[in-house]
């Protein structure tokens, strides 16, 4: 969970950064 707070700012510059989300 705490990766997707470092990943919220990543997935705006790349949208493929949202796939990442998932994991």
């Amino acid at each position: 969970m705490v990766i997707q707070k470092k990943m919220k700012p990543i997935v705006k510059k790349k949208k493929e950064s949202s796939s990442c989300s998932l994991i």
